[in-house]
């Protein structure tokens, strides 16, 4: 998060679930978070438009749970988590979370292979330490 206080732990919380556990929870549990299934549902029915969020059946559910022997992760950025305050008029990865994600420029940033072949984006260890605690 971004500051202290609940607010801001909700938004980082909310971030996680859509950009870590979107993907691992039919993996793991069986079928989306519920974050996820509300906060889409909830957008389509205010937007007047189909939930773009398919809906996986009882027979899926079961053959998605624990159908998985590795996980990979990659880490390069750090962001910092704020509540989003406005509301996006159309479905899109970042539009649909309800966080605001900004660099975060207080830890020092590590940048290796600044060459052709990487883009040279600021690393943060720190960051990828709080996520391994974090699935821990």
């Amino acid at each position: 998060p971004k500051a202290a206080g609940r607010a801001y732990q909700e938004a980082a919380d909310a971030a996680l679930t859509f950009r870590l556990r979107l993907y691992a929870d039919p993996l793991f549990t069986g079928d989306y978070p519920d974050l996820i299934k509300t906060t889409l549902r909830a957008k389509a029915t205010r937007l007047g438009k189909p939930n773009p969020l398919g809906v996986f059946t009882e027979q899926e559910k079961i053959q998605n749970k624990g159908a998985v022997d590795f996980i990979g992760l990659n880490h390069y950025r750090t962001k910092l988590i704020s509540p989003r305050t406005d509301h996006s008029s159309d479905f899109g990865f970042y539009d649909d979370q309800p966080a605001n994600f900004e660099e975060d420029r207080t830890q020092i940033n590590l940048v290796y292979r600044q060459d052709e072949s990487t883009t040279g984006m600021p690393l943060n260890g720190y960051g990828l330490r709080k996520l391994l605690n974090y699935l821990r």
